[in-house]
This record gives structure tokens, sequence and C-alpha cells, in this order.
């Protein structure tokens, strides 16, 4: 789970910074107050993740999901690749590490 709690925490910092800077050159409240509660939310996740709380990761797994379709929808709607897409490549690749690990401890329960 540590791997996974790292990842939360990096993930949620990432979203949490992106937020603060678009709205710093921005002037986007909205992105401000989405990448700051999404932030905190994911980093809070990563802590809890930490404490051994199974059930957290499959939570943080479904945020990350409607993030990346939050992602996928505003890319297709501007086109451009950053911020949107770029959280779309991240937001996948997290996914899929903390979804092998996942399977990987898992596995190792059944040996």
């Amino acid at each position: 789970m540590k791997l996974s709690g790292v990842l939360y925490l990096l993930y949620g910092l990432c979203v949490l910074m992106f937020g603060s800077v678009a709205y710093i050159t921005k002037g986007s409240l909205i992105s401000f107050l989405a990448g700051g509660g999404f932030g905190l939310v994911m980093m809070g996740v990563g802590v809890l993740t930490f404490k051994e709380k199974s059930y957290v990761e499959s939570a943080g797994l479904l945020i990350m999901l409607l993030l990346n379709i939050i992602f996928s929808v505003r890319l297709l709607k501007t086109g451009n690749f950053f911020p949107s897409g770029f959280f779309v490549l991240l937001t996948t690749l997290v996914i899929t590490v903390i979804s092998l690990n996942i399977r990987r401890r898992a596995a190792k329960l059944t040996d």
C-alpha cells in the first residue's frame, strides 16, 4: 500500500498545484476550487492508504476515474493538450499503476 499512498499524495499535490497555477495565471476561480478540493481529497486518500484502509484505495480510483472523465471532456472541448491532455495521461498512468499494485498484492494473498 505504500506505493499507492505515495502516488495518491503526489497526484493530489499535482492537481492542487495546477489548480493554483490556473488561478494565479488565468484568474480561474473554478480551477482553483476544483483543483484545491480534489487535490486535498486525493492527498487525504493517500494518507488513509498508509493507514491500511483498503476501501480508500478503491474510492481513490473512482475519484480519479471521475477526474479522468472531466479532463477528457475538457480536452475534447478545448483541443488544448495542456493541462487537460496532460492530466488525462497522468491520471490514466496513475490508475494503471495503482490497479496493478492492488492486483499484485491480491495475488500474494492467494498464494
